[in-house]
């Protein structure tokens, strides 16, 4: 429970005729501040909502819907999910699915809302079976565009390497591998600058296409 009685969330066009553009107002009378998000355009809330068990251990759209109606109404217009969402089992698509649905279903105004998600390079939720790569030009645009349709929406706010392929799949970071023969038998690629290079321009591809609008790393 949030412990607090919700107030009718304002308008857009209220907030500005009230000098309130930057800002939006939380149930409890805190103003929830919108801050610019790192060098970008993007102003989002300070809390971003996250969806990684939308579809598992939440498993009741009604649920999901009901947890983004109370978010929007606190002032939350950042939202962050994945492909590969939700996890713990019934991996993949539903979370973006359900976001998209939400959006359509409330008739939520694009430009008031930022939205992030993920491609991860196991291929979970952007080929049946998953296919493993490389973050390499074609899977990169095939799950970005499959992204798009599950969310119903033009362009991804924010898009993200989910984790990086030098490391191995389904495990982050140097410290869980128990030996260096696992790390050589997980990963999908060397940290040479010709990986770098290639998976970067697989990301300006979608910038050139206009499918996205700012990218970035997860689990780096």
């Amino acid at each position: 429970s949030l412990g607090t009685t919700w107030a009718p969330p304002m308008s857009s066009g209220i907030r500005r005729g009230l000098g309130l553009a930057g800002v939006v107002m939380s149930a409890r009378g805190r103003k929830l501040e919108l801050r610019q998000f790192g060098n970008s355009e993007l102003m989002v809330s300070e809390v971003c909502a996250g969806s990684m068990t939308w579809g598992s251990f939440n498993g009741n759209r009604d649920e999901a819907f009901a947890q983004l109606d109370a978010l929007w109404e606190l002032g939350v217009n950042f939202i962050d999910t994945a492909e590969m969402y939700p996890v713990a089992f019934n991996y993949g698509e539903t979370s973006e699915e359900w976001i998209g649905d939400w959006l359509t279903s409330r008739a939520i105004p694009r430009e008031e809302i930022v939205i992030a998600t993920k491609v991860n390079c196991m291929g979970v939720g952007s080929s049946d079976p998953p296919v493993k790569h490389a973050f390499d030009v074609a899977r990169v645009e095939q799950a970005c565009r499959q992204s798009l349709r599950r969310l119903q929406v033009e362009v991804i706010d924010l898009y993200q390497l989910h984790f990086p392929t030098r490391y191995g799949p389904g495990i982050f970071g140097w410290g869980s591998y128990v030996s260096a023969e696992r790390f050589e038998a997980t990963r999908l690629t060397n940290a040479s600058m010709d990986v770098f290079e290639a998976q970067v321009l697989a990301i300006k591809n979608l910038l050139d296409l206009g499918l996205i609008r700012y990218w970035g790393l997860s689990n780096e």
